[in-house]
């Protein structure tokens, strides 16, 4: 019988504001332990405790470096902790999403139901401005999910070796669930759970009659998935990332204005793949 005695979360933040504290704060009633993995090198723990001063039942860990360690690097020390704190399972999520139901609610029943010690991910269906929800039910294997919101077996996990640190920030969650399945451990989609989420920002393109809505992000952000995808591509040979390589591609031609500092970006993160240059992007380093 799979066991769920203590719940965690782990969440990496970057210069947070209070309201991703706020977010934070709306679930932690559902959890046991929360731990706060500060990357920003300046302290913000007094808003957070200003925020979360009436939580009850929920031990809170704030650790702050004074260094950018990535949210790879991050959430492997945030989930360390977790388990020598004896969390069974714990929830990688990020800090501007929050949950649009009782996550942690559906999450035990799929694990009641299926009773199967494979299980090491959970996750759920997102819900954000750009993406209408749909009506969906059940419980399935899936080859990725995207990382928050996630409920994960935190002794597999670590089995595992946790995120591969030199992804930093994107292509940690699918490089996992496809290193995971890959030894036989199950991904699964819950998709009566419902996580809010905000990838990106949300941009707007009239195309005739239609208005199309699309995610911006910076140029560097850019470069730091597409290196991802090069890696995932050349390691497990998945649909997942060419599709995605030619995703990016489309949008910086036919939708982004500052297209040459984009396309200089996605070709460095080519490069930087195939180089085996990883971690933080290099021009990064002083900021």
């Amino acid at each position: 019988m799979l066991t769920m005695n203590k719940i965690g979360a782990v969440v990496v933040l970057y210069q947070p504001t209070r309201q991703e504290y706020e977010n934070i704060h709306e679930y932690c009633q559902s959890i046991d332990e929360l731990i706060l993995i500060d990357n920003s090198g300046q302290s913000s723990e007094l808003i957070m405790w200003d925020v979360f001063k009436n939580i009850e039942g929920c031990e809170i860990k704030y650790l702050l470096s004074h260094e950018n360690l990535g949210l790879c690097t991050g959430m492997n020390k945030g989930m360390q902790i977790a388990f020598e704190d004896g969390c069974d399972w714990c929830y990688t999520n990020n800090p501007d999403s929050r949950f649009g139901n009782d996550l942690t609610g559906v999450y035990k029943k799929a694990l009641a139901e299926k009773n199967d010690s494979k299980i090491a991910i959970l996750g759920p269906q997102f819900l954000y401005d750009r993406k209408k929800l749909k009506k969906r039910e059940g419980v399935y294997d899936v080859e990725w999910l995207m990382m928050s919101g996630c409920l994960v077996n935190v002794k597999i996990f670590l089995q595992m070796g946790g995120f591969d640190e030199g992804l930093f920030l994107d292509g940690l969650d699918t490089e996992l669930c496809l290193r995971l399945r890959k030894k036989g451990y199950r991904v699964l989609e819950c998709r009566e759970a419902v996580l809010i989420h905000k990838p990106a920002i949300t941009m707007e393109k009239k195309i005739l009659w239609y208005t199309l809505k699309y995610g911006w992000d910076k140029p560097v952000r850019y470069y730091y998935t597409v290196r991802a995808d090069v890696f995932i591509d050349k390691h497990y040979k998945t649909w997942c990332a060419k599709a995605d390589l030619l995703k990016r591609l489309m949008k910086i031609l036919l939708l982004f204005g500052d297209k040459r500092e984009y396309l200089k970006m996605y070709w460095q993160g080519i490069l930087d793949a195939q180089r085996g240059r990883w971690g933080i992007y290099q021009d990064e380093k002083g900021d």
